[in-house]
């Protein structure tokens, strides 16, 4: 599988931030929402292989998304962006959305795009292990 047949969900309720993020993830099949229900609803719709969200957002947190996105697509690896590092968030996206890494705003593009590659190489390996 190429890297363009590989799916990023990237949540974010700021347009800028999902803008440059889509141009940092250039590489990989987009689908963006600026929402918790507007990520779901594209959860239920496709197959994504990695969910990239904010923490803090108006209606739904990261977390609270997260958590919802393990009833629809366990397989997909989840990695919280923000820029709030309340300790109870971070806790809470380990302990119950089982995320794989948590990075706080501003990152830097290369580091993002390593973390993303490291979730993919995850990918198969859940749908093996049924996780």
């Amino acid at each position: 599988m190429s890297n363009a047949d590989k799916v990023v969900l990237i949540v974010d309720d700021d347009v800028n931030n999902l803008d440059l993020l889509e141009r940092i993830l250039k590489a990989y099949k987009i689908l963006r929402a600026d929402d918790g229900q507007q990520a779901v609803q594209l959860l239920r719709d496709n197959r994504v292989d990695v969910i990239v969200t904010d923490q803090r957002m108006p209606g739904m947190s990261g977390t609270q998304l997260l958590k919802k996105s393990i009833a629809i697509n366990p397989k997909a690896v989840k990695i919280i962006l923000s820029a709030y590092t309340d300790t109870a968030d971070i806790l809470s996206a380990i302990n119950v959305c089982r995320i794989n890494h948590y990075l706080v705003k501003p990152v830097k593009a290369e580091k993002l795009v390593a973390v993303i590659e490291a979730a993919l190489e995850l990918v198969p390996q859940a749908a093996k292990y049924g996780v």
